[in-house]
């Protein structure tokens, strides 16, 4: 019996680990009110194909205004018609397996109380994605912050 309790808590803490390691997140995950935060969103690599291209589609609670230089990529910035940019692409580098990569950029926190999403694709070298949009019980949660 003892045996088997060890056995499933063994494959309880590997699929626990293995899920909270594949996701992409945003740090910091709370921040201040009116603050000009830097804002990093960390992508590992799970899958045997290297990641290729980086998606990003900014919360509209923030406005961002600058990226940090991520060597061996280059960013795109994708903007409304009011000239605000909502999101960003990167393109030219690769996330190995089991590597990670950060991408970090500068915005201005909401002058309120509040918690916003941070949606992000990742595209791997096989054509596959994983797609980090979902709500914050999905199997595929977007990066959340919480303003305070």
């Amino acid at each position: 019996m003892r045996q088997r309790i060890t056995v499933f808590a063994g494959l309880l803490s590997l699929f626990v680990t293995q899920s909270a390691l594949g996701h992409a997140t945003i740090w910091p995950k709370e921040s201040m009110v009116s603050a000009f935060e830097k804002y990093t969103i960390r992508i590992p690599n799970e899958k045997e194909s290297p990641t290729i291209r980086i998606e990003a589609e900014f919360p509209a609670e923030v406005t961002v205004y600058f990226f940090n230089v991520t060597p061996g990529w280059t960013v795109e910035h994708h903007k409304n018609a009011d000239d605000r940019i909502i999101g960003a692409t990167w393109n030219g580098g690769s996330i190995g397996p089991s590597e990670f990569a950060e991408f970090s950029l500068m915005a201005l926190n909401p002058p309120e109380v509040v918690t916003f999403d941070w949606k992000v694709v990742q595209v791997h070298l096989d054509g596959s994605r994983s797609e980090w949009v979902g709500d914050r019980d999905a199997e595929n949660p977007a990066p959340i912050t919480m303003v305070k």
